[in-house]
């Protein structure tokens, strides 16, 4: 069975810069996994769909292995690739 929950969602880096937003709620139909977060992301913001389906998120402050199946959440962080040099 799933349910909508209402989620903090923060960015980071270019994404941050990108939408001049650091923080936004949202709500998130669980269970989700990453591919399914990120792509709910890219619904609402189409622009930025590039950078924000080659990012990584944290889920409640902690990275999962990808296809991991979330349950619960209260915050998403988005943090998008950073290049160095």
């Amino acid at each position: 069975m799933s349910k909508l929950v209402r989620v903090e969602v923060r960015y980071y880096a270019q994404l941050r810069e990108n939408l001049r937003l650091s923080l936004e709620e949202t709500e998130l139909e669980l269970p989700a996994t990453e591919d399914g977060i990120l792509h709910h992301l890219t619904v609402l913001h189409p622009a930025q769909e590039k950078l924000i389906l080659a990012s990584r998120i944290a889920v409640d402050d902690a990275y999962l292995p990808r296809g991991t199946v979330i349950h619960e959440l209260t915050s998403v962080d988005v943090i998008s690739p950073v290049s160095g040099g």
